[in-house]
């Protein structure tokens, strides 16, 4: 299967693996995974773009040149890759019809938190607000505006500069606060202490966008955490991994190995590879020289975040 990446269902809350039987042939499908799974997932060296999203239904659609790439390359071709511009790109930089694009669309600021102490600010088109959410590993998050998506962006970047809350967040700090995750009154808390800083500092001419009650949501009701652990090995340049699936927890895949180590795989790095699933098999090593241990921190104060 051609590997397209982690999807979160927006109704379910549920992840999948999103795949097209051959690059960018065929129609684009789902395979859920489940805690529990035993599987082993071969991922070939070839690489190919994994094509755009749609407007407004952001959903998939493939590559229209079926490019391949290198294999140390992002996991889009250019054409593809500016296509999706005007969903990533600062509101600075971007052109008049781009701007048009996430003018005419709803969206939500939102507030998540990483961990105890972590915050990120964010936009989230309202068609997909969840999954946005769900798929950058988030333990809590926070609605609290509804406007178009220039509005949005111009109050993230208000919010990011005078609060000094990021706007990204690096995968090792979220590997690190995995585990270290806060109660749901506990999470609560933070995020409405962080909107109260919000509701002071933001310009009048933003407020009339503010949700009445603003939307608290508790992800770790739907990455399967219950045991805490200590030590986890990220794997990296590996060609071959297998275990039993314990956590799915927005991008990454969390697997116990026949070693009885805690594996952790950033789903990121087999966007656009060819990869081979197989269920219920019998373990296969995992290379250990392509491991590295991280111990899990249980403050995240000091963890760059970039």
């Amino acid at each position: 299967m051609h590997f397209l990446g982690f999807k979160w269902n927006n109704d379910n809350f549920s992840p999948s693996i999103q795949y097209t039987d051959a690059p960018n042939i065929g129609e684009v499908k789902f395979k859920d995974l489940k805690a529990g799974s035993v599987i082993n997932i071969e991922i070939e060296k070839k690489k190919f773009c994994t094509g755009y999203f749609s407007d407004p239904g952001y959903e998939k659609k493939l590559c229209e040149y079926k490019s391949e790439l290198p294999p140390d390359s992002s996991s889009q071709c250019d054409s593809c890759r500016f296509h999706d511009s005007a969903l990533f790109l600062p509101l600075g930089i971007l052109k008049d019809y781009q701007r048009k694009i996430i003018e005419k669309q709803e969206h939500l600021n939102y507030i998540n938190l990483f961990g105890k102490d972590i915050y990120k600010t964010g936009v989230a088109a309202k068609v997909r607000k969840y999954t946005r959410i769900h798929e950058q590993g988030s333990h809590a998050s926070l609605f609290f505006t509804e406007c178009n998506g220039v509005i949005a962006r111009e109050i993230e970047e208000f919010i990011s500069i005078n609060l000094s809350i990021k706007q990204s967040i690096n995968v090792l700090a979220k590997i690190k606060s995995v585990y270290d995750y806060p109660s749901k009154e506990e999470a609560s808390d933070k995020l409405h202490v962080m909107y109260s800083e919000i509701i002071k500092i933001l310009p009048e001419k933003y407020k009339q966008y503010l949700l009445k009650e603003p939307e608290f949501v508790y992800n770790i009701d739907f990455y399967f955490l219950k045991d805490k652990e200590n030590i986890i090995y990220e794997a990296k340049d590996i060609y071959n991994i297998s275990g039993t699936i314990k956590n799915i927890i927005g991008e990454l895949l969390l697997l116990v190995d026949n070693k009885n180590r805690l594996l952790v795989l950033n789903s990121k790095l087999m966007l656009g590879h060819v990869i081979h699933i197989t269920e219920n098999s019998a373990f296969q090593p995992t290379p250990s020289e392509n491991l590295k241990e991280i111990i899990l921190s249980s403050s995240t104060k000091n963890l760059s975040l970039f």
